[in-house]
């Protein structure tokens, strides 16, 4: 039985106009029904977190193990390309080439040259976004903001 059907229940037991309790025995055991169904309902959320929990430790412990493997395989990369100094090599199933690329390198003085030189059109500029913690204080020092409120939420904790 759902808590819903518990809840209906016990509602049956309770005459609606008068407010008397109908059925009290069987009001009591949906009582204790309820209340085994929401200790359940806690468990299990109790175990998902646990399960959820060891599940990020695991993929966290797999992530530096991954992190550690593409550092080892970047130091040897860069080893053998010190070895073979732009040279080709090929044998067996290995095959290692180099191709061209370009890059731009930017000088630390170049957001001022830009500036007043007039190529905003070279540069990337950020949208705006609001700082909600500065937005918060600022509420609760007394300011208004019309496009802004604090809002109280009722967060459940389950332990």
């Amino acid at each position: 039985m759902t808590l819903y059907e518990i809840n209906q229940e016990m509602l049956a037991c309770i005459d609606m106009e008068t407010g008397d309790v109908i059925d009290a025995e069987k009001l009591e055991q949906l009582q204790v029904n309820k209340e085994d169904k929401i200790e359940n309902l806690g468990k299990w959320y109790k175990n998902l977190l646990s399960d959820a929990k060891a599940l990020k430790e695991e993929a966290d412990a797999l992530t530096e193990r991954r992190k550690r493997l593409e550092t080892r395989a970047e130091s040897i990369k860069n080893y053998l390309s010190f070895i073979l100094g732009g040279q080709q090599f090929q044998r067996g199933v290995v095959d290692i080439r180099y191709r061209k690329s370009e890059s731009v390198e930017v000088d630390n003085d170049f957001i001022g040259y830009a500036v007043e030189h007039n190529l905003d059109d070279l540069m990337k500029f950020s949208d705006p976004t609001p700082d909600k913690t500065a937005i918060k204080n600022y509420i609760k020092a007394g300011n208004e903001l019309p496009c802004a409120r604090l809002v109280e939420n009722n967060n459940i904790q389950i332990k």
